[in-house]
């Protein structure tokens, strides 16, 4: 149960510190993936380093880390633009780059 804690906290911290280090806002979402948008996947060593490549692309709306793979994938729809495609998924951390307009 230690090692779960450990990374949940880890990646509150690192949620928080992109925040911090980026213009845009966003949400992350453990457990969880956008699915059926993706325009690009690219190697990534961390979580981090998937928001990162993410907000440097103008069109990248959110990310999906596959931590069991060390991928990233680069989405052009967000999770309220395409709210059915956002699935339950283990091996997964997704982050929407901006909130809902309005929000």
């Amino acid at each position: 149960m230690k090692p779960f804690l450990a990374l949940t906290l880890l990646l509150f911290i690192a949620n928080f510190s992109v925040n911090e280090a980026t213009c845009r806002q966003g949400k992350m979402t453990w457990g969880s993936a956008l699915v059926n948008h993706t325009y690009k996947t690219l190697n990534a060593s961390n979580f981090i380093a998937c928001v990162l490549k993410c907000d440097e692309d103008p069109q990248c709306r959110s990310c999906n880390f596959w931590w069991n793979k060390l991928e990233c994938e680069l989405n052009y729809a967000a999770t309220y633009s395409a709210p059915a495609s956002f699935i339950r998924e283990v091996n997964c951390v997704h982050r929407d780059m901006d909130w809902e307009p309005g929000m």
